[in-house]
């Protein structure tokens, strides 16, 4: 703390309580947030379908991470959507639950309600479920039979499911 001969010694000190509070604030709000996708997780058991371009608007604002809807137009790929059409998507996603907003008067930025990685694990658990009975190993075994792997992508492999079984759970 800087040293201001305006401010009193009782002054200084609620300053430096303060920033103390705004650390611990943010390092709450961090795990408040983890927590909060945890939970959030849970549901998203019955998660309501998305089309494919809700799924891009998604891409989109997981890559932005907060986002209006005219930033979100500027990513998309040419030919370019109209506003109204990707208001009324982002909408949508809303009305789903996997978005949300700050407002600023009559505008919105939108954020994800669902981190990204909580999606995959989602998608990740559907697939699996639906095409090879919930079962990791048929998921693999379907991708090498399609496309064959070399030595040293097997190698990686191995490695990489060593690793998940070192993990704690």
């Amino acid at each position: 703390m800087t040293y201001n001969p305006m401010m009193t010694e009782k002054s200084q000190r609620a300053r430096s309580s303060c920033l103390k509070c705004t650390n611990h604030m943010l390092s709450c709000t961090n795990y408040i947030y983890s927590l909060y996708n945890s939970i959030f997780s849970f549901m998203f058991v019955d998660m309501k379908p998305m089309t494919s371009k809700e799924e891009e608007i998604m891409q989109v604002i997981w890559k932005l991470e907060k986002a209006f809807v005219k930033e979100i137009i500027e990513e998309l790929p040419e030919p370019k959507p109209h506003y109204n059409t990707v208001s009324t998507l982002v909408r949508n996603l809303e009305e789903k639950g996997l978005l949300l907003y700050d407002a600023f008067g009559n505008s919105h930025r939108y954020y994800a309600a669902i981190s990204q990685d909580l999606f995959r694990k989602k998608k990740l658990k559907d697939l699996m479920g639906g095409y090879f009975d919930n079962s990791f190993k048929n998921l693999v075994a379907f991708f090498t039979n399609e496309e064959p792997l070399s030595q040293e992508e097997l190698t990686e492999l191995s490695e990489l499911i060593n690793k998940g079984l070192d993990k704690p759970k």
